[in-house]
């Protein structure tokens, strides 16, 4: 009788046991993801020439235009920033503050009024340090003025106001300029 009773307690838990279900809760993968910095890959043009022809017109680049060759990323220009060339400590040339009449210059003063940006929308290259004229300047923008999508190309437009020159100027170096990018993030 010891027997059977103990087949029928084996019996029962083996039929019990078929009769749970498998639980999968105790089971799963580790999901790991590396990231890697997406690498800007933008091309600008090495120079900017600007001619101020002696019948008070300027002749601007055509061509100037940006494109950004990343694959996948939309990127902004942040700001322009404008120094002497080189080592330099001074070439002569200057910036001067928006709103500056530069009709009131002494002739042959190389300092101008200097926009840039997208047609229709130009910004300042504005004096560094807030004076009303300066050796360096700065052109800011923003995330949404000068964006590109990936694969995007655009054409920068420019003004120079400027006083007077008696004579033909020799082509000289008179800016560097350092375009600073961002990654859009809207």
């Amino acid at each position: 009788m010891f027997t059977k009773v103990l087949s029928g307690i084996l019996t029962s838990a083996v039929l019990m046991g078929a009769a749970m279900p498998a639980s999968a809760s105790g089971f799963g993968t580790t999901m790991n993801i590396e990231v890697k910095g997406t690498e800007m890959n933008i091309t600008v043009p090495t120079s900017m020439d600007f001619v101020l022809n002696a019948d008070e017109t300027n002749t601007y680049p055509e061509t100037f235009t940006i494109q950004n060759n990343s694959g996948i990323s939309g990127v902004y220009v942040d700001s322009i920033d404008f120094t002497q060339p080189g080592n330099a400590s001074s070439n002569g040339w200057e910036f001067l503050k928006e709103g500056y009449d530069t009709l009131k210059l002494p002739a042959d003063s190389k300092a101008i009024v200097f926009e840039l940006g997208l047609p229709g929308d130009l910004k300042d290259v504005a004096p560094t340090g807030g004076v009303e004229r300066a050796e360096t300047g700065k052109a800011v923008f923003g995330e949404e003025v000068l964006d590109l999508a990936a694969g995007e190309e655009k054409t920068f437009a420019f003004n120079i106001k400027r006083g007077a020159f008696t004579s033909d100027a020799v082509s000289e170096h008179a800016f560097d300029a350092t375009i600073n990018f961002e990654f859009k993030t809207k």
